[in-house]
């Protein structure tokens, strides 16, 4: 059996369903899981502790961990003897190298950031949300400050009303006029924004550009540009990684990045 962990408070507040990324993430690992003869057991902890004693108790064969913080990274590690593999792990500068599968992301910022001052956008809100960013939003914003060092960061609510909300104070006190684009961490936060400025009869892109991140259905179906990740080939990775340790095999290189592509459809304002 493999386990796999849900860990942050994100994922606690059953928001990771309501995602197109988490669900085709999760698809896709229990898919190779099935094909290489395990079973997995999806488990959501409010602690590292707990999620450990959990997962033991199923004696499971192996353990993946989904987009864990760096304070948590750590204490895996400590406390772990199982093979382990994270998918987006985030760590700090004092933790031991983990195997770790994930997106370009910093080069997903750097694309979105390029393709708008080559239209004349340079001043690009970024929103999370996580009040001091890290892992993939932290690399994703990053990758835009490189190339347009007037970005700003902001956060929203992972709790959709709430955030509806924050966003339309954040219009109402001025802060639109300030920026050119808006680059959502996710194309659900983007097309929750999208709908927000619907309502608000601010016109997309003539008034303001907006980018999410994934590419999946939603940003299909909202004609949104976005930045393309492999989803299912993160889950497939990450599975392939943890067969390899628990089998034993020698393995090469601890942390493999996925490319990334920008997507455009019809929610940049063009030159």
């Amino acid at each position: 059996m493999i386990g796999v962990l849900m860990s942050t408070e994100y994922r606690e507040q059953g928001k990771i369903f309501q995602e197109d990324y988490h669900g085709a993430l999760i698809a896709s690992i229990e898919s190779r899981i099935r094909e290489a003869g395990y079973f997995m057991l999806l488990y959501g902890a409010s602690n590292v502790n707990e999620a450990v004693y959990a997962l033991r108790s199923w004696q499971v064969d192996g353990i993946i961990v989904l987009e864990s913080k760096p304070a948590d990274t750590a204490q895996f590690l400590s406390v772990l003897t199982e093979p382990t593999v994270f998918i987006d792990g985030a760590v700090s500068d004092q933790t031991e190298a983990i195997y770790n599968i994930t997106s370009d992301d910093f080069d997903g910022g750097r694309q979105v950031g390029r393709y708008l001052l080559a239209q004349g956008l340079s001043r690009v809100a970024f929103f999370a949300d996580e009040e001091m960013p890290f892992g993939v939003d932290l690399a994703r914003f990053q990758g835009l400050k490189s190339v347009s060092a007037d970005s700003r960061y902001f956060t929203l609510s992972v709790e959709k009303k709430i955030r509806l909300n924050q966003f339309k104070q954040w219009i109402s006190t001025g802060n639109l006029e300030k920026f050119d684009a808006l680059f959502l961490s996710s194309d659900y936060f983007a097309t929750d924004i999208l709908s927000v400025l619907t309502e608000m009869e601010i016109s997309v892109p003539n008034q303001i550009s907006v980018i999410g991140y994934d590419d999946g259905p939603l940003a299909e179906f909202a004609q949104l540009s976005t930045i393309k990740q492999d989803v299912l080939g993160k889950g497939k990775c990450a599975v392939d990684l943890l067969l390899a340790k628990i089998e034993g095999k020698e393995i090469y290189e601890n942390e493999i990045l996925l490319p990334v592509q920008f997507i455009n459809r019809k929610t940049v304002k063009e030159k």
